[in-house]
């Protein structure tokens, strides 16, 4: 289930431009060999919406939403997020304002299954979406 999370670094990002929706789980600050960016953590009884006390820990770090909750939270700032897959090229595009950014990863996913190539390609545009509100 952790896969439909986003990672800690996207969290962390998303945190610090204001992201304060209410999550399933979230991201420690504990670090161990296996979990290099933290512990995850989901709480199947609640909504993480007080992180401190979340399951009875002091050290959560960040929420950790699902990805179509970033997705549908730049949407509410007007920024437009989505994947296409047309003749076998996966693009990742984020629309902002009258600006239109789009990424093909058409040659790097060669190699790939299509659920790593739709994982990347959905990767990007929040990426780019985040990019894009540091800068303002």
């Amino acid at each position: 289930m952790k896969k439909q999370f986003v990672s800690y670094k996207i969290a962390l990002a998303l945190k610090e431009l204001g992201f304060d929706e209410p999550c399933l789980a979230g991201w420690s600050n504990i670090y161990s060999k296996d979990e290099p960016d933290g512990y995850f953590y989901i709480n199947y009884n609640d909504e993480i919406s007080d992180i401190p006390k979340i399951i009875g820990y002091n050290h959560i770090k960040c929420k950790a939403p699902l990805w179509q909750q970033v997705i549908q939270w730049f949407i509410e700032r007007n920024i437009i997020l989505y994947v296409e897959h047309s003749s076998g090229i996966w693009t990742g595009v984020v629309e902002y304002s009258e600006e239109y950014f789009e990424k093909d990863f058409d040659e790097e996913f060669l190699n790939l299954s299509k659920k790593e190539c739709h994982y990347l390609a959905r990767k990007w545009p929040i990426l780019k979406a985040i990019e894009l509100c540091q800068k303002k």
